[in-house]
């Protein structure tokens, strides 16, 4: 089952403990709920819109395996815990907001240096032409340069970095 959020309204002013958020839940293409949360460490809400299809949101929910945090148990493990409505919602919302801020900094020339684990960029008025790309390449060599390559590669990049 594909899980999707659209229209989303998210407030950075407002999220404290979690992310304060609106929107719209889509199951398989179809708008089954409108989400959201405070912002202020409480449960997300869920209006059901078509409470037939949201059945078996839940019950794809709880088919799907623990999802493995980064808290490490005494023994050394990572703490496991189960998937949730509010658990997908949070990561879609993450999902989102990384969408968004790389493409806000692929508006200027970034790239990442050999051995570094930061993004560098460009001042703003140097903008990421092709022209400026390939001149820019070519003084730079061993630059990985972010802009010539496709955004999902470079969310990922995003991630790990």
């Amino acid at each position: 089952m594909k899980l999707i959020l659209k229209n989303i309204k998210y407030a950075a002013f407002a999220s404290e403990e979690t992310h304060c958020y609106e929107a719209t839940l889509y199951a398989n293409g179809k708008a089954v709920a409108k989400v959201g949360n405070d912002g202020h460490g409480g449960p997300d809400r869920v209006y059901e819109t078509n409470k037939e299809t949201m059945k078996a949101v839940y019950a794809y929910i709880d088919s799907l395996p623990k999802e493995v945090t980064d808290i490490k148990e005494s023994d050394g493990t990572f703490w496991e815990m189960d998937q949730s409505l509010e658990t997908i919602c949070g990561n879609l919302v993450n999902d989102f907001l990384v969408l968004r801020d790389v493409k806000k900094a692929l508006k200027r020339v970034i790239y990442t240096k050999p051995n570094s684990t930061d993004i560098w960029e460009l001042k703003p008025k140097w903008k990421p032409t092709p022209d400026f790309l390939a001149e820019f390449k070519k003084e730079n060599p061993t630059y990985r340069i972010l802009n010539s390559l496709p955004v999902d590669e470079v969310v990922k990049i995003w991630r790990t970095l």
